[in-house]
């Protein structure tokens, strides 16, 4: 009945979403332009138009078998990718240990409440589909920590395979497959540290070399082309230099004085760096990272230690994704960790019910009072201001 509540959900809060903004995204010209070019099989002028075509093919055949148009396909499409993914995320809850029927409960009112399941469902994006599908991997590596067998393996490789066709972080987690397989199979012996050093590090590195194509100035080029791994590697990095040493360039002639030039990479990183925590705080918001934040130093945890490992993984590597996108590009887009927030709610249900068990109301001083009050106001605004978002430029 939890998942029940939850599709429903999804499906009102689609329906109230699109009710209040019928303006499309600035995104959502380009898929549509980009569909077009599909349905008159003219690739060359599609690839060139956006080089991630999957989303948009989906569109074409949506609007094809239901002879509609292609702005109503990414809408249902987009409405049943976030609606799955909130009855999802239950499932990947309980995989993790969650198995109770309160915290099934938390992790329903999460999947319902929180604005990241609901602020971009009125948008036209292909991260919908990627955030489901990386959901269905998330849940086959974890019952894989548990469990085991070839078919969670299965699961997850296709899962991902499917999600690197909508961003390019399904890519890079795709070419980590057998670490973290081996990961989710080592036994609790050893160190753990070692193997999170590994895949972070691992993660970093595909992430420079096949996020290039993306987010570097002017790359990509011919999109038809197809170049060895060394020849990618190369021009990767000088993509990517090229693209620091401008902005360490502009850095210094815009923003610091004659004398102060030699302080234009600390400039950089600490820019870095403060529009990396602004995104990702933008994004799971304040106050629910203050509770993940109490609840991690009050030592809530995952039953299993393995899990906890498995999460800690998944943060390093969706951090240092976005890390690289932030050096170079020196910005981040909203919704670009949407997947890592994801990520972190999922402990949040563990949070709250350590919360309800450990902490007695009439036991708080007033400070600590004020302190949840504020936090739970602010909280539940931040959920409404998810049902409320109209479409930004």
């Amino acid at each position: 009945y939890t998942v029940l509540v939850c599709l429903f959900s999804g499906i009102v809060t689609s329906f109230w979403t699109l009710y209040i903004d019928d303006v499309i995204n600035n995104d959502a010209v380009v898929y549509i332009r980009t569909a077009e070019y599909l349905s008159r099989n003219d690739w060359w002028s599609a690839m060139s138009t956006h080089h991630w075509p999957f989303f948009s093919l989906l569109m074409l055949y949506m609007s094809d078998i239901f002879t509609i148009t292609y702005q109503a396909a990414g809408q249902i499409l987009n409405a049943v990718f976030f609606t799955v993914s909130s009855a999802l995320f239950v499932f990947v809850v309980r995989a993790f240990g969650g198995v109770s029927q309160r915290l099934t409960v938390f992790a329903a009112l999460i999947a319902i409440l929180h604005p990241a399941f609901n602020e971009y469902r009125a948008f036209i994006i292909r991260d919908a589909g990627y955030l489901m599908f990386y959901l269905i991997a998330l849940l086959c590596l974890a019952k894989s920590v548990t469990a085991g067998g070839l078919w969670y393996s299965i699961g997850l490789i296709f899962s991902l395979a499917v999600s690197s066709l909508f961003r390019i972080e399904g890519v890079v987690f795709l070419l980590l497959t057998p670490l973290l397989l081996k990961f989710s199979r080592r036994a609790s012996v050893g160190s753990g540290w070692s193997w999170l050093l590994l895949l972070v590090v691992a993660a970093g590195l595909l992430a420079i070399v096949v996020g290039w194509w993306l987010v570097a100035p002017n790359a990509g080029g011919n999109p038809f082309e197809l170049q060895s791994p060394f020849e990618i590697m190369n021009n990767a990095w000088s993509q990517i230099g090229f693209s620091v040493t401008h902005k360490i360039q502009v850095l210094k002639h815009e923003f610091l004085g004659q004398y102060a030039t030699e302080y234009a990479y600390a400039l950089f990183i600490f820019a870095v760096i403060t529009i990396l925590i602004s995104a990702v705080l933008s994004q799971l918001t304040i106050p629910w990272a203050a509770i993940l934040f109490v609840g991690l130093w009050s030592g809530v945890r995952f039953p299993q230690g393995a899990q906890n490992r498995l999460w800690l993984i998944l943060l390093g590597m969706h951090l240092v994704i976005l890390l690289v996108f932030a050096i170079v590009k020196l910005f981040l887009v909203s919704r670009y960790p949407l997947a890592l927030t994801i990520t972190s709610l999922i402990m949040i249900p563990f949070v709250l019910d350590w919360m309800v068990q450990a902490i007695r109301w009439q036991k708080l001083n007033i400070p600590a009072r004020l302190f949840s009050l504020i936090l739970l106001v602010w909280g539940m605004g931040e959920c409404v201001s998810g049902l409320d978002n109209f479409t930004r430029a």
